[in-house]
């Protein structure tokens, strides 16, 4: 959460700094982010780092099903490692399975007080570390993460 003094939130420059700030500490390689909400972000930090630094990551039942498959998979597998963070697991338990007519997949909050943001950023982080392992090297579905 980020606290701001006054009336005006300065959205998009308190989320960049923050997003630097986190970028530099946890040495993060790239962002996934909804081009509804953050393209205009995503172009300035892609500037900055790299054409490839942040991915769209539509929010859609197509968007999310290999992911969700794979990550549920990851997760029985105990191939994730999470530090027992309890905001983590809280949003995970808050989180449900909404499937379309084609049986495709993605996160739905159980009830309208639940938050699953942390979940819902863990799994498109993971679908980020799927679409790029190769090259990254950050994701091995034989070892985990």
């Amino acid at each position: 959460l980020l606290v701001n003094s006054g009336n005006v939130i300065d959205l998009p420059g308190a989320f960049k700094d923050k997003l630097l700030e986190v970028t530099k500490e946890f040495n993060v390689v790239q962002w996934a982010y909804d081009p509804h909400n953050a393209a205009y972000l995503a172009l300035e930090l892609n500037a900055e780092f790299g054409d490839d630094f942040c991915f769209e990551f539509f929010q859609s039942h197509g968007m999310y099903n290999e992911t969700m498959e794979e990550f549920l998979n990851a997760v029985k597998k105990a191939m994730l490692r999470h530090g027992d963070d309890a905001l983590l697991m809280f949003a995970a338990q808050n989180l449900v399975i909404n499937k379309n007519s084609k049986n495709e997949w993605m996160p739905k909050k159980d009830s309208s007080t639940g938050k699953i943001d942390p979940i819902v950023a863990a799994i498109m982080a993971f679908g980020g570390a799927m679409k790029n392992d190769a090259a990254s090297n950050f994701w091995n579905p034989a070892v985990g993460v």
